[in-house]
């Protein structure tokens, strides 16, 4: 995994990198992660100083999730529960196919039969 690290006003000091490497690696344990971009921004000033901005390339369309907090923690966990909830409702889905014009899987269940039409 390629991992991309951009922040902004953040003191390098602060455990803040470790915290990151915890979580990519926790989100990689949920799904093959080929490349992880991740930006950590803090404005002075303002209310909700701290954002996290995530995209992740997996199989399938990219992962993606943004967060503002008045800590870096609280932002990167906001972060998290959205890109485990986008994990989560992924595999969820259930696949339709085809097969020789009968549906299989979840649409099939959801196909009811209609006495007019014989079925």
């Amino acid at each position: 995994m390629t991992t991309t690290l951009t922040y902004t006003s953040l003191n390098a000091a602060v455990p803040w990198p470790a915290l990151l490497a915890q979580q990519l690696d926790h989100w990689h344990s949920l799904t093959p992660i080929t490349a992880a971009e991740v930006v950590l921004e803090h404005q002075r000033g303002d209310r909700q100083a701290f954002r996290v901005k995530v995209r992740l390339t997996v199989p399938g369309p990219g992962l993606r999730a943004v967060a503002s907090d008045s800590t870096l923690e609280g932002a990167l966990l906001m972060v998290t529960r959205d890109l485990e909830h986008q994990i989560q409702a992924r595999k969820v889905k259930v696949p339709v196919v085809r097969v020789g014009g009968s549906l299989t899987g979840a649409a099939a269940s959801r196909r009811t039969k209609c006495p007019k039409l014989g079925g």
